[in-house]
């Protein structure tokens, strides 16, 4: 009985997936299936994709059938790997405050895997203050001196790359 196995993949490379269920000489066809839809079918042994995007990972079954109606299927999980992409704010934000009063600074992305998130302003890296989720982060800001009126970047990272967005925060009435 063949294995079952997954594929990592970096979204944009080419994926090229053996059928590896056992194949009589008579076989006559080959389906191919994703999610358990059919995708191709034919004689041919290979499925290959140029260039994979991330809708295109999920579960991939080939089975070959003969003549004599008797089947063998194989499955190959394909999980697409991607740069985190923060998706809200989708650009800079600036926010009015009044001194004093708090605020939070939420920014989303999504990647695979799931990224890391850090805040920073122009002191460096802020090691307090923030929640995290699978897909964002929060950071809750209570300006009270002239320093705090500033940029805070919130940074989404995984082994793929890095994404950015920066909120402003200036004083109201100022």
């Amino acid at each position: 009985e063949p294995e079952n196995i997954t594929l990592e993949i970096k979204e944009g490379e080419p994926l090229n997936i053996t059928c590896r269920a056992r194949m009589r000489t008579e076989s006559t066809s080959v389906m191919w299936l994703k999610d358990n839809r059919l995708i191709e079918k034919g004689r041919n042994r290979f499925l290959f994709i140029q260039s994979i995007n991330k809708s295109q990972a999920g579960s991939y079954m080939c089975v070959s059938m003969s003549q004599f109606g008797d089947h063998s299927p194989s499955f190959t999980a394909v999980d697409v790997l991607y740069a985190p992409k923060i998706i809200n704010p989708n650009k800079k934000v600036a926010l009015e405050l009044t001194r004093g009063n708090s605020t939070r600074l939420k920014c989303t992305a999504d990647a695979n895997p799931s990224p890391t998130f850090t805040w920073y302003t122009h002191d460096g890296e802020i090691t307090q203050g923030f929640s995290h989720t699978s897909n964002s982060s929060s950071l809750i800001v209570t300006p009270i001196n002239d320093r705090d009126f500033t940029s805070y970047i919130c940074l989404a990272s995984n082994k793929i790359a890095v994404d950015s967005v920066m909120f402003t925060l200036h004083e109201k009435g100022k």
